[in-house]
């Protein structure tokens, strides 16, 4: 479903010109240029163009406004808009035309200050942009990625499977905040569903899974057939319950009484889920898939979720790792995939199935969603460079060059007493993260 945005451009009825009309018009084409929905308001002039414009953008529920200056307007407009649609507001400021000796002609960058005051005391939402037509594309573009990133949440659906593991209060959770404050709903799911389902899988139905689950991977030579052909059912009942309750991610109680009961690992049907366009946390960390969720939408890629254990100090490189549950789409090229026995369950090397392999060199930003001391919610954001990464042991590996000192890093995430659960995206998504956490309310913790 297509971001629907609504584009509110305003002007003081004295300062009306022949060209505002045009300015309008390209402003319009580079919004929908960018993939977007608009809805398109006229030049507003009066409290009464707001209010009627505001009325149109409810009835059409637009998920973000933005707040076009083409010249100064009145300053009563923009709190109408922003208070009777109540949705987050970007305020295009452009740059003033030449002087020539007479009048000023826009003064747009004026009308964003005093604007962004107005919302500062109204506690209401927004952010800047600003340029020409042709040269907004780029950072308006970041905008409505976090925009769509909020609109995916609303509607979001995260089936628990399970519960949390033994002893893992950092996946603890606030089911009734998490649906108050983002909108994430959570469908509960008992393993034992989880198994019954795998096991009344038609034949057809097995096989398809099994095709799915083998293909793009380098080798399955360490895995008994019977093991796949159980992976196999297992990624078709997840994908079951995913049709049946509209799922967008899963959070999978993944140890210990998964081996027992169904005999294998569920690591690569979670890394499979995630491959293919849903998310999906280990260990029972539903803040883990919102956290995958939030970094799938921004950088429209698989995201990798980790915990960070070990340092390479003198060359500012720590190591995310987890244990075979990493989506094949983050395979580095220089690697090749392998399904293979879990490297810790029961003693190491004894059930499948887990997808073993390096992941992939680029920009990541490494992030963690959750609560403070006081139940409220923070993002921590930090930056970095993945780095070619040998596969020095079993499960997926990557080395992250950090652009913040380690020591600093070290010290936020011990002295802030954060989860051991990250997510790594794959761009420089620090710029969204900060927007996201602005518009949504979370504290950003940035290094």
């Amino acid at each position: 479903m297509k971001l629907k945005v609504g584009y509110a451009p305003q002007a003081k009825l004295s300062w009306i010109n022949p060209t505002l009309q045009e300015m309008r018009r390209k402003s319009i084409e580079a919004l929908e240029a960018l993939g977007v929905e608009v809805v398109a308001g006229p030049l507003l002039t009066s409290d009464a163009d707001a209010v009627a414009l505001a009325a149109e953008f409810r009835r059409q529920e637009v998920d973000v406004m933005v707040f076009h200056y083409v010249t100064f307007p009145l300053g009563s407009m923009t709190p109408i808009l922003a208070q009777q649609v109540g949705v987050p507001v970007i305020l295009w400021g452009m740059p003033e035309p030449p002087f020539d000796g007479g009048r000023l002609k826009a003064n747009s960058f004026c009308a964003c200050n005093m604007n962004a005051h107005a919302l500062t005391k109204l506690g209401h939402p927004y952010s800047f942009v600003f340029g020409t037509p042709d040269t907004i594309a780029e950072s308006m573009a970041r905008h409505f990625r976090v925009a769509a990133a909020m609109k995916k949440l609303k509607t979001a659906r995260i089936g628990m499977v399970g519960s949390r593991v033994p002893g893992f209060y950092t996946s603890c959770f606030n089911e009734m905040q998490l649906r108050k404050e983002l909108g994430v709903e959570i469908k509960y799911i008992d393993l034992l569903e989880i198994v019954d389902a795998a096991e009344k899988l038609s034949d057809e139905e097995a096989e398809a899974a099994y095709q799915k689950i083998t293909k793009g991977t380098g080798s399955c030579a360490k895995v008994s057939e019977e093991h796949l052909r159980k992976a196999a059912r297992l990624y078709g009942a997840f994908v079951s319950f995913r049709d049946k309750l509209g799922l967008d991610g899963f959070a999978v109680k993944c140890w210990p009484q998964f081996g027992d009961i169904y005999g294998i690992a569920v690591c690569s049907t979670v890394g499979q889920l995630t491959n293919d366009g849903m998310v999906a946390a280990c260990e029972g960390d539903v803040y883990g898939a919102v956290a995958m969720l939030v970094l799938k939408e921004l950088s429209a890629q698989a995201p990798f979720y980790c915990d960070l254990i070990s340092f390479e100090e003198e060359e500012n490189v720590g190591v995310g790792w987890h244990c075979g549950a990493a989506p094949i789409s983050l395979c580095d090229q220089g690697c090749s995939s392998e399904l293979a026995k879990h490297s810790v369950m029961d003693g190491g090397n004894i059930k499948g199935v887990t997808h073993d392999f390096a992941l992939k060199p680029g920009p990541v930003t490494f992030s963690q969603f959750g609560e403070d001391a006081d139940g409220n919610y923070r993002f921590l954001i930090a930056g970095g460079e993945g780095l070619e990464t040998r596969i020095a042991l079993p499960g997926n590996p990557l080395r992250i060059r950090f652009e913040t000192p380690l020591p600093t890093l070290v010290e936020t995430i011990i002295e802030g007493g954060f989860s051991h659960h990250y997510t790594v995206g794959y761009a420089d998504l620090k710029t969204e993260l900060k927007l996201f956490c602005k518009w949504m309310g979370i504290k950003p913790v940035t290094m």
